[in-house]
């Protein structure tokens, strides 16, 4: 059982270990040489995948994104294990909370929150 989250808030850019077909913590078909693909699925994510880190439009990297997933998943290359559910204890005199499972569960966007 391993995470992947390599950036708070996550962003699948910083993945290219796990997305790219090449990547060393490409888990479901380990070591292709660089260029090369074994499915035409793993093709379609890596062109997804450098969609993705071809543009700074948010909307864009986020649909790049979204068929990426839809691809691992349709193929069932990974397993995803579920994760608890976190219940955030906070005052309602605060705003702009954004509670993320990953660790700095309430202040990593401490620069939004307001009072």
């Amino acid at each position: 059982m391993l995470g992947l989250g390599s950036a708070v808030p996550s962003d699948p850019g910083m993945g290219a270990n796990f997305w790219k077909s090449s990547g060393a913590s490409h888990y479901w078909d380990m070591k292709q040489p660089e260029g090369t693909v074994d499915t035409p699925a793993e093709a379609k994510i890596n062109a997804l995948f450098q969609d993705h880190l071809a543009t700074m439009d948010l909307a864009k990297r986020r649909a790049a994104y979204h068929d990426m997933s839809v691809v691992l998943n349709d193929e069932c290359f990974v397993i995803w294990l579920p994760t608890s559910i976190l219940k955030m204890p906070v005052s309602n005199r605060f705003g702009n909370i954004q509670p993320s499972p990953m660790p700095h569960r309430i202040m990593w966007n401490a620069d939004r929150i307001f009072a």
